[in-house]
C-alpha cells in the first residue's frame, strides 16, 4: 500500500518504517508544529470488517489510546502518544519518534552484547516492566526489535504495546460474540501460556529473558530450543556467562509461568543480588545442623523419600477434619525419614508448609468474599484493587487487563453495563485436593444475577451451579487463579454464562 502524502490534514508521511500482521509503520512530520517534529505513525488494520467489528473497535480504540497516552506521560522509556484518529475506516496512532537502534539492530551491526551490557539493559528496562504491570497491562510483544537504545543517553526505550494489536485482531462468532482470534507476540519470543491467548505478567518476563539470550547468543529462540523439554539451552552458545547470571535468565525463561519470576521486581533484586547470596535451592538445602547446632555443607541433598513427600499432593475429604493443621503432623514423620535437621532448607520448607496451607474453611471464606466483592468489581466503580486482592493469573487478567465481552472490567466500562446480584450462597463445599502452593475445590453456588446495559435489565438469571475453583498461594496469600462450571444443578432461568 502506498501512504497518502498527508494523513489527517496533517501528517506529512516521509518514509515506511515496516509492515506487519496488524499495519504498517510511517516516519512523519508534524505540519501544524513550530518545529514540523518526526513521529510515527502507525496504521492499523482490522481482522474482520464487519460493521459490528468495526463499531466495536472504534468505541475501544480512545480508550486504549488513553492508556497509552497515560504509559508515555508517566515513564520516559515509553514513546509519548500525541495523537489517534480514524480516517477511512483506518486507525492511526500518531507517537514520539525515538532516536536510536533497536537491540535487533545492534548486534546484528556490532555482534554479541557483553554480560555487564545486558545485565545493564535488563536493570535498566525492569522497572519500567514494573511500572507497566501495576497498571494491569501486559505487554506482549517484548522482543529486540521493540526496544529501542536511546541515542541521547543510551537507556532502552520500551515500544508497540500488544493492547490495540488485540483489537484489530477481533473477529465476530457465528453467535455474535467479540473474540480475539490472533494470538498476539512473536514466535519464540512468546511462551506457551500467551500462544494459548491467556497471557499473565510473566510471560512479559520470559520475553525479555528470552531478548537476553538473544543479545548474549545472536542466535532465535527456536534454533536454541530443545524440542524434548522445551526449554532454551542458550549458555552453550554464549561466552564469558557468569553462574549467578545465567541463574537468573534461566529462571525468567522457564516453559511453566509458576516457575519464572513473578514480577519484574523479584527479577530485578534478584539481578542485583550480590553474587554470594545467589544460591539454588539444592545448595541451601544441603546445610545440615550437626549436633552442636552449627551448620556444615554436606555433599548431597534431601534424600529421595523427603522429595516424594513433598511431591504429594494432599487430599483433604469431604470430613470435618482440619487441613490447615495437616502440616504438622508432617513435620516429624519427615524428619524421622531423613534423620537429620537442616539449615535453611529445613526452615524453608517448614515455612512454605505454614504459608501453604488452607483448610477448607478457609477455602469457603475465601470464595465467600470472592461473592461478595463481584458486586464491587463488576459494577461502577469497578473495583479494580479489590479484584487484585483476590484474584491472580487467568482469572485476574480476563478480569483486568483482557477486552473479553460481558466478562471484563474494561468491556463492561466501555459498554455503561454491570451486573446487580441478588441472593448469593455456598450451598456445599465438596473435596479440597492441596498440592505445594496450589489448590482445587469444588463447591454449589447458589446465584442470582442481572446484566444491566444503559440502566435496562438484560437477563436475570437464578442458578445453582457446581463450581470448580484453582487457587494458588501468592506472597504467603491465597487467590482464585480461575473457576469453571463444572454442571449447572438447577436453573431458574435459561443458562447463562459470563464466563
Amino acid at each position: 500500500m502506498i501512504a497518502p502524502t498527508l494523513l489527517n490534514n496533517r501528517y506529512r508521511v516521509q518514509k515506511k518504517l515496516g509492515t506487519g500482521g496488524f499495519g504498517e509503520t510511517f516516519v512523519a512530520e508534524d505540519t501544524q508544529m513550530p518545529s514540523s517534529r518526526r513521529c510515527v505513525i502507525k496504521q492499523l488494520k482490522l481482522a474482520d470488517r464487519t460493521p459490528q467489528v468495526q463499531k466495536w473497535v472504534e468505541d475501544l480504540f480512545g480508550r486504549e489510546a488513553a492508556v497509552l497516552e497515560a504509559l508515555g506521560d508517566a515513564s520516559n522509556q515509553i514513546p509519548q502518544l500525541y495523537a489517534y484518529f480514524c480516517e477511512n475506516d483506518k486507525f492511526y496512532l500518531v507517537q514520539e519518534y525515538v532516536e536510536g537502534q533497536t537491540l535487533e539492530a545492534k548486534v546484528k551491526q556490532e555482534g554479541l552484547l557483553s554480560e555487564n551490557a545486558v545485565k545493564q539493559i535488563l536493570v535498566d528496562i525492569l522497572p519500567v516492566l514494573e511500572y507497566v504491570h501495576k497498571k494491569h497491562i501486559i505487554h506482549r510483544d517484548i522482543k529486540p526489535s521493540n526496544i529501542i537504545l536511546r541515542s541521547s543517553d543510551g537507556k532502552p526505550v520500551l515500544i508497540d504495546f500488544g493492547a490495540v494489536k488485540e483489537m484489530m485482531g477481533t473477529m465476530m462468532s457465528s453467535a455474535g460474540n467479540f473474540n480475539q482470534t490472533i494470538a498476539i507476540g512473536t514466535a519464540g519470543f512468546m511462551p506457551l501460556e500467551q500462544q494459548a491467548g491467556r497471557p499473565v505478567y510473566a510471560s512479559d518476563i520470559f520475553s525479555i529473558g528470552i531478548t537476553a539470550t538473544y543479545l548474549l547468543t545472536g542466535k532465535l529462540p527456536n534454533e536454541m530450543l530443545d524440542r524434548r523439554t522445551g526449554e532454551v539451552m542458550w549458555q552453550q552458545y554464549a561466552i564469558g556467562v557468569s553462574p549467578s547470571f545465567a541463574t537468573v535468565i534461566d529462571k525468567a525463561i522457564k516453559p511453566m509461568a509458576g516457575d519464572r519470576y513473578p514480577t519484574a521486581k523479584e527479577m530485578l533484586q534478584a539481578l542485583q543480588m550480590p553474587v554470594t547470596q545467589v544460591a539454588s535451592a539444592s545448595e541451601l538445602a544441603a546445610t545440615e545442623v550437626n549436633r552442636t547446632g552449627m551448620a556444615t555443607q554436606v555433599s548431597q541433598t534431601l534424600p529421595p523419600i523427603a522429595q516424594d513427600a513433598a511431591r504429594t499432593p494432599e487430599i483433604i475429604p469431604n470430613d470435618k477434619t482440619s487441613g490447615g493443621k495437616n502440616w504438622q503432623k508432617a513435620v516429624p514423620a519427615i524428619a524421622g525419614a531423613v534423620g537429620v535437621g537442616v539449615v535453611g532448607g529445613f526452615f524453608m520448607w517448614w515455612h512454605s508448609a505454614q504459608m501453604l496451607s488452607i483448610s477448607k474453611q478457609e477455602a469457603r471464606d475465601l470464595i465467600e468474599r470472592w461473592q461478595e466483592a463481584k458486586q464491587e468489581i463488576f459494577a461502577p466503580p469497578y473495583n479494580r484493587q479489590l479484584a487484585e486482592e483476590l484474584t491472580t493469573g487467568k482469572l485476574s487478567d480476563e478480569i483486568l487487563t483482557s477486552s473479553k465481552p460481558y466478562s471484563s472490567i474494561n468491556w463492561l466500562a466501555s459498554h455503561k453495563a454491570s451486573y446487580k446480584y441478588g441472593s448469593q450462597k455456598i450451598d456445599a463445599i465438596e473435596d479440597l485436593i492441596v498440592k505445594g502452593n496450589e489448590a482445587t475445590i469444588q463447591a454449589v453456588i447458589v446465584e442470582e444475577r442481572t446484566l444491566v446495559e444503559n440502566g435496562t435489565s438484560k437477563i436475570t438469571t437464578l442458578d445453582t451451579t457446581r463450581v470448580r475453583y484453582d487457587l494458588v498461594a501468592e506472597h504467603q496469600k491465597w487467590k482464585i487463579r480461575d473457576y469453571k462450571n463444572v454442571t449447572v444443578v438447577k436453573a431458574v432461568t435459561p443458562a447463562w454464562e459470563m464466563k
